[in-house]
């Protein structure tokens, strides 16, 4: 995923993270990221909770393929080309892709 996203998005800095806990690494990562994709179906609690506390914003992808993360990240990247067609945040700052 990594790979094909560098591949097909040359510009895009993609750094992945699978720390179960908060780390110095994972706030760093999720602190400097425009956004950060949280796939909650794989994530511990603490690592979740420690990600929405220290990320700029944070995307959500319906599922927790590959498919679903690039989707999540390409449809970030565009909604952020246009802003005018943003999806609606929740109530906790956090968007789910759709």
């Amino acid at each position: 995923m990594q790979q094909w996203l560098m591949q097909h998005y040359p510009q895009m800095k993609v750094s992945l993270s699978q720390d179960k806990v908060g780390t110095s690494r994972l706030r760093e990562v999720a602190r400097h990221a425009d956004f950060s994709v949280l796939i909650t179906q794989c994530a511990t609690h603490a690592a979740t909770s420690f990600i929405n506390q220290h990320a700029r914003e944070v995307v959500c992808p319906k599922g927790a393929g590959s498919v679903s993360v690039v989707r999540a990240v390409v449809d970030e990247s565009y909604q952020r080309a246009r802003p005018a067609a943003r999806l609606p945040t929740g109530a906790s700052g956090r968007r789910q892709a759709q």
